[in-house]
């Protein structure tokens, strides 16, 4: 199995980023999370990089097991860590079937999204799939109701309220929070992407082809359609920024204990117009975690680029997933290298970006204040070293 040391994109990562990113993947991994853990570590930016992903219950067991050789106060932080978020995820888990049962009650079909469905179904429990949001997807024309039901077990409104124009027409209402202040999120949706996205993938599909959820009255995604929604919403919807820990151990473990129809997930992906965009989150989790996806599946999924850029693309990417590694210093050459790697107009995408709604969501009190060309043009200007190390990075591969 081909790693991402032999891909070359680990020697652009910090340590700590590789130990983190690590532990999403299986056993083939422990003596490579042992070996990262016995080397020099700043601890302190390897627990607040493990929160930032929710990670801490997972690494925390993950690293106890192999006795990896973590200084004595920071696993003792890391184990509080894990406490606290074991204790979220048990409260969570009581608060999803609490509103699972009432909108059932109200006659309200219900499908379980990304974490809750990963929670219930592949991991056997919540706490084993930390998140901070649950995603439930009810029919469009009971939307409104299913806020109101949700509302009277204790959720609240948010401050995303007032973002009125942003979620007219969006796939899920404005997030609830959790009433008794745990900082959990609702998001009620309706459809799995943004208005104006480019997938041909008719949410009623998802209803058809949907499991019932045993010993609850909601039901989880096939899993070619779970497997297809993780991997979208990584590389599409998050711009493959956020959630690399998450996202490549759900696709890995998703693979391992649900075994998925790949002639199945591969005429999916390509009949929505998903494939290229999900064949770099199925990459990176077959680099990152040992994911075992079959070579012919890859091959089909994978878009029309250069062999020898995939791995340039790979520094790019990463460099941007836990926000310590030297990011891509320019907003407009990221989209450019993200529309380079996904080819939206070659996937049949169109006019269609993950960031074609960002305008929307801007505050409406501060609208945003054009920056005139030659004051941006001096901005860049004036830190060429930042330009400098992220060429090296990417071009080179060299280590940070």
């Amino acid at each position: 199995m081909a790693s991402i040391e032999e891909a070359g994109a680990v020697r652009a990562m910090r340590r700590e980023t590789r130990l983190l990113l690590a532990t999403a993947g299986g056993p083939r991994l422990d003596e490579t999370i042992t070996r990262l853990a016995a080397g020099p570590i700043d601890w302190a930016l390897f627990l607040r990089l493990a929160a930032r992903e929710r990670a801490e219950a997972i690494v925390s067991a993950r690293l106890a097991r192999l006795g990896a050789g973590v200084p004595d106060p920071i696993r003792w932080e890391l184990k509080t860590m894990a406490i606290r978020s074991d204790l979220r995820m048990t409260t969570l888990s009581h608060r999803l079937d609490q509103t699972v049962s009432a909108l059932a009650d109200a006659g309200i079909p219900v499908l379980l999204l990304k974490g809750a469905a990963l929670g219930r179904t592949v991991y056997g429990s919540l706490p084993k799939r930390p998140m901070l949001d649950l995603d439930l997807l009810v029919p469009e024309d009971r939307r409104r109701q299913a806020r109101e039901v949700a509302l009277a077990t204790g959720w609240v409104p948010s401050e995303f309220e007032h973002q009125v124009e942003f979620y007219r027409g969006h796939y899920h209402l404005a997030p609830l929070r959790d009433g008794h202040g745990l900082s959990f999120n609702l998001e009620i949706h309706t459809a799995l992407f943004a208005p104006r996205h480019p997938f041909d993938w008719p949410v009623q599909s998802l209803w058809d082809r949907s499991l019932p959820l045993a010993g609850s009255p909601a039901r989880v995604p096939a899993p070619e359609d779970l497997l297809l929604h993780v991997a979208l919403h990584f590389s599409w919807s998050h711009l493959a920024r956020f959630g690399p820990w998450r996202a490549f151990r759900d696709v890995r473990v998703l693979t391992e204990d649900h075994p998925v129809d790949w002639d199945r997930f591969t005429a999916l992906a390509r009949a929505t117009r998903g494939a290229t965009a999900a064949y770099w989150t199925l990459r990176w989790a077959r680099l990152l975690a040992g994911l075992a996806i079959p070579p012919e599946v890859e091959r089909a999924l994978r878009p029309a680029l250069p062999a020898a850029l995939l791995p340039v693309l790979d520094r790019h990417f990463s460099g941007q997933w836990c926000q310590v590694d030297t990011a891509c210093p320019s907003e407009q050459l990221g989209q450019w290298l993200w529309r380079l790697a996904v080819r939206p107009r070659q996937s049949g995408h169109g006019n269609a970006v993950p960031w074609m709604r960002d305008a929307l969501f801007r505050d409406p009190h501060f609208p945003p204040v054009a920056e005139p060309v030659g004051r941006k043009l001096v901005r860049h200007l004036r830190n060429p070293g930042r330009y400098l190390r992220y060429l090296r990075r990417i071009v080179l591969g060299v280590e940070q």
